[in-house]
């Protein structure tokens, strides 16, 4: 009787354990799937930044950087609503955002071709998805590409996952890593 009962618990423990292995291995089976595609997008990233192309994208976020921080003292005295359109401003005088042609025309001619391959792949996308697209390639933060197209802050994310799912991409955050490998076509 003791030798059974200790028998039925050395099952019941083994068994324990062997669900617990087999749920720790599905949830790092997961981990490394994730890790795996992180790193990938890494490399596509790295790769593309030797790109001349992606040089000049680089340069022209640092001219916005530049744009910015010279700015700094003087949006200082200003109301919240003067510096939204004080840094509108400056993002007009750098690549041209006060409307989409100019815009797509400044964007075209520094990277190639940009939107005329952006719209060619995506020929359902309507002009603001374009614009939005073409904000998210330049990294621009969300709290500036609400202020540039006059969107609320909050609808920018729903807005880029929206995007992401028109493109057959799993997680919004992917959109830039697609969008530069149309740059170095």
């Amino acid at each position: 009787m003791f030798t059974e009962n200790l028998l039925i618990t050395l099952i019941v423990i083994l068994m324990i354990f062997i669900t617990a292995f087999v749920i720790l291995a599905s949830l790092h089976s997961k981990q490394m799937r994730i890790y795996y595609q992180t790193q990938s997008h890494l490399l596509i990233e790295y790769a593309q930044f030797k790109h001349p192309l992606y040089i000049k994208l680089n340069e022209l976020k640092y001219r916005i950087q530049i744009g910015k921080e010279k700015s700094k003292e003087k949006r200082r005295f200003l109301s919240r609503d003067n510096q939204l359109l004080f840094d509108k401003e400056i993002y007009n005088n750098i690549i041209h955002t006060n409307n989409f042609e100019s815009f797509a025309e400044f964007l075209n001619y520094t990277f190639e071709n940009f939107v005329d391959k952006l719209q060619q792949r995506y020929p359902q996308f309507s002009t603001k998805d374009y614009f939005l697209l073409c904000l998210i390639l330049l990294d621009i933060s969300d709290i500036d590409i609400s202020n540039i197209m006059n969107y609320s802050y909050n609808s920018i994310p729903t807005t880029k996952t929206r995007l992401a799912s028109k493109m057959g991409i799993k997680k919004a955050s992917l959109i830039r890593s697609d969008l530069l490998s149309l740059i170095t076509l």
